[in-house]
């Protein structure tokens, strides 16, 4: 059975990529949201909070919550590191082969390398 907060965070993900919702628009109020899903007002305030976090409305004191703008992160690489912590995972990798290739020519164009230069080949799994 899905969490109470999560279903609201469902509902109003819903309603905004089907079109109800538009950047900017208000999202019900915590009082609102308690209301129509029978649920408390610390359940309706979790599930904008989490919502917040993720990016998807921000929440302006005084004024209400409002659907976000996305976020646009240009040419942004991340490390294998970077990538699992940014997902509250820890990042591992385990080196399950690493070998000394030579005279693989394709490869080498690829890299932009001489021909004759010799690569090392490592297989790992995370």
């Amino acid at each position: 059975m899905t969490p109470a907060y999560k279903r609201i965070q469902n509902v109003i993900r819903k309603r905004i990529a089907g079109g109800q919702l538009k950047i900017g628009d208000a999202v019900r109020s915590e009082r609102e949201l308690a209301r129509i899903h029978s649920v408390s007002l610390m359940t309706a305030r979790h599930a904008l909070a989490g919502l917040e976090r993720e990016g998807i409305v921000e929440r302006r004191r005084g004024s209400g919550t409002f659907v976000a703008p996305p976020k646009i992160h240009f040419n942004k690489l991340m490390s294998y590191t970077e990538h699992m912590s940014s997902r509250g995972l820890a990042p591992r990798s385990r080196v399950l082969a690493a070998k000394l290739i030579e005279h693989h020519a394709e490869i080498a164009a690829r890299l932009g390398i001489s021909g004759i230069s010799a690569l090392v080949r490592i297989d790992r799994c995370g």
